[in-house]
């Protein structure tokens, strides 16, 4: 299983996503295990969410834009932010303006051809 750490809720493969919100804490302690245990494939791609991270775990993470790719079980550890950036983005963020969320990733039978499961 590996953990990927992502600055926005993506789906980038068909199958069952179970979100469930949870606490900086929870998230940050998340990161550490992740990150110590050698599962954290980091995708975040904004130096304020580095910083951020950097400033409540110690970890340094480079940025990165690299897509995504899930395989079945694989969790995903979201900070985004409560609103839209458009036309804004690089600008100064609040911490408090972040939600955070742990996804976990499941393949279906139907996840290969993008079809709907007749039902």
């Amino acid at each position: 299983m590996t953990v990927h750490l992502m600055n926005s809720a993506v789906m980038p493969r068909p199958g069952v996503y179970t979100c469930a919100r949870i606490s900086e804490g929870e998230f940050f302690d998340a990161i550490v295990d992740a990150y110590h245990s050698l599962k954290l494939k980091n995708y975040i791609g904004y130096p304020q969410n580095q910083q951020y991270i950097k400033e409540c775990t110690g970890i340094t993470l480079l940025l990165s834009r690299e897509e995504t790719y899930l395989e079945n079980g694989d969790q995903l550890l979201v900070m985004r932010l409560r609103y839209r950036t458009d036309g804004l983005k690089g600008r100064e963020i609040d911490p408090k303006d972040f939600e955070f969320f742990l996804v976990t990733y499941q393949t279906t039978n139907h996840e290969s051809n993008c079809e709907p499961p007749v039902l």
